[in-house]
Formats: C-alpha cells, structure tokens, sequence
C-alpha cells in the first residue's frame, strides 16, 4: 500500500498543473481487498450505487492476481475474479487487472484467465525499455511485434527513439594478414511468445559465453530479455583471436545502446573475467602498428587497447 502510494506521489510529482492535479484527486489507494475472493464484495458494497464510497470511479485497478503467490489450481479464488469482472462491465468499469509473469514469460495463472478478459497487455523489461505486447485484444488486432517503450525516473512511459535493432560494426584485427576484421552485431527484442536467442555461428561458443557473462557485470548493463546475433568477419577465414574480444564487445555495446562507434576507429584487446582489458602480445603490437603505417594510413585515425599498451603502440608507430 505505501509502495503504491509512493508511486503515484513520485508520477505526480513528474507532472505540471492540472495533470499532477488530477493525478491527486483522483487515484485513490486501497487496501481493503485482502484475497481475491473478496473483490465482487468490495465492488458490490463500495461503488456502484449513490452514496457508496467510490461511486463515480470509472477505472479500478487491482494489485495483483497472485499477491502473495496463488497458484494456477486455486479454481474458486479464480472464480470470483472473473465474477468480479462481469460485475465491474455491466457497471461501465474499466478493471485493470494485474498478474505476475512466470520464469518462462507466460501470463501466471490458468489458461480460461485469458478467455475471460477482453484485452491482454503485456510489458517486459529489456534493460532501459519496456517493450509492450497485445497478444489478445477484442477490439483491435493483436501486437506481438514490441511496441518499444521507455520510462522516465518519474515512472512514466512513452515511445522510445530507437524502436527498431541498428546493427554496429567495430573493426579489429585478428593478428593474421593485412586486411581488419570487422566485428559485427545487432541486439533485439524478441516477439511475443519468442524466447530471447544468441547467435554467434562462427564464432567459439564459450568465448562468446565468457564474453556475455563479462559484459552483464558492467555497471546498468542488464542482458536479459534480449536476442543478440554477432559475427566477426575474417578476410582469410582466420581462427578467432583473444585480441578480437574488445572489438566484439564494443559492437555489442553499441548496438545494446544504439549509439554509434565514432568512425575510423580500430579496438584490440582480450577482456578478461572482471572486465579488463589485458596487453596484447607485444609482436602482436608491432604488426598492427606495420599494417596501420603501411596499409591503413587514414583509414584508423584512432587506436582503442589497454593502458599497459599505449606507450609501445605509440612507439611501435613513430618507428
């Protein structure tokens, strides 16, 4: 109760006038309602009739189906809500009811709760968005495609910028030849029903394993709930080298934050379990440097490596 108070003092508090207004005299919070069994009770006693304490409301939100944990077999607890919501639309309410989410994104509950509403919303959290499904909906077409939606600290959703995937390239080199790598990737949301997938199919499954888990350790990074696809393109079908992990995770990240990898830039780097990034090789370090003098002049105008690295790059360079 406090929590949900909280929550709408802090929405208020993100608007101006008349709305912040509105929102304080007419969101009202209660707590009368202990099991759902009780909801047609606390309709039928307490709004639609003169008089009654919430007669003229038109919305009623309950928080939530579950509570505390009530399981998919509880039939007649389950009956009374959907007793409840006949109640409430032959009295011209809305009901906004809300449920928890399964460890396997299914709507928690038995399967008749979905035949006995008229419309299914379904929000995700994927890092900074929340993507919003209808997978049923009796007055309109059904969305399984995400509505991509993002939320201010006040609490308050709206159309996120970025609503489609934008793939990012980060060259790199792979220590054989002279021709770059380019590390590629381009992380999505999923559709409806879809379970988030990684596919890296040229690429060693436990470095890309070990990548994913370095890169859920960054500060406001959250993996979850996300479909990723990476590649790393090798001019001559070279084996992946450590080198290449700096470059692939900077794709990633890139495409995670849709924000774009300043052009004409070259990453090399092996990151290691606690996110560091580790000194190549030091021939390693002298061959990138002959190719970028030799071949790539003005093409990389900017080298990404560890710190320990700097100064013989430098060096490597001016020879």
């Amino acid at each position: 109760m406090a929590d949900i108070a909280t929550v709408v003092d802090r929405i208020a508090r993100g608007l101006v006038g008349a709305e912040a207004e509105a929102v304080r005299d007419n969101l009202f919070c209660d707590d009368a309602v202990p099991e759902i069994k009780d909801l047609p009770d606390f309709l039928a006693r307490r709004v639609p009739s003169d008089g009654q304490e919430y007669h003229g409301c038109r919305v009623l939100v309950y928080d939530s189906i579950q509570g505390r944990g009530l399981a998919a077999t509880a039939t007649q607890q389950y009956r009374s809500l959907y007793k409840f919501n006949d109640l409430a639309k032959n009295s011209g309410l809305c009901t906004l009811l809300i449920g928890h989410i399964t460890k396997r994104g299914q709507i928690a509950g038995p399967k008749d709760l979905e035949h006995n509403i008229d419309a299914m919303l379904y929000l995700r959290r994927a890092f900074r968005l929340r993507p919003l499904f209808v997978p049923k909906n009796r007055f309109g077409p059904a969305v399984f495609d995400p509505l991509v939606l993002t939320m201010d600290d006040s609490g308050k959703l709206s159309k996120a910028p970025h609503t489609t995937a934008q793939s990012s390239v980060v060259f790199g080199w792979s220590g054989v030849g002279e021709n770059l790598t380019e590390a590629q990737a381009v992380v999505s949301l999923p559709r409806y029903g879809s379970n988030p997938e990684l596919n890296a199919p040229n690429l060693p499954r436990a470095r890309v394993k070990q990548l994913m888990n370095t890169i859920s350790q960054l500060k406001d990074v959250d993996v979850t709930n996300l479909s990723y696809t990476m590649n790393c393109f090798l001019p001559r079908r070279e084996h992946y080298a450590e080198e290449l992990d700096l470059p692939l995770a900077v794709a990633l990240l890139s495409s995670y934050l849709q924000q774009p990898v300043p052009p004409n830039t070259l990453f090399a780097g092996e990151l290691d379990l606690t996110s560091r990034i580790r000194r190549p090789d030091p021939n390693y370090l002298a061959e990138l440097a002959q190719i970028l003098v030799r071949v790539h002049t003005g093409t990389i105008q900017r080298i990404y490596l560890s710190a320990e690295a700097e100064h013989d790059m430098k060096a490597h360079l001016a020879e």
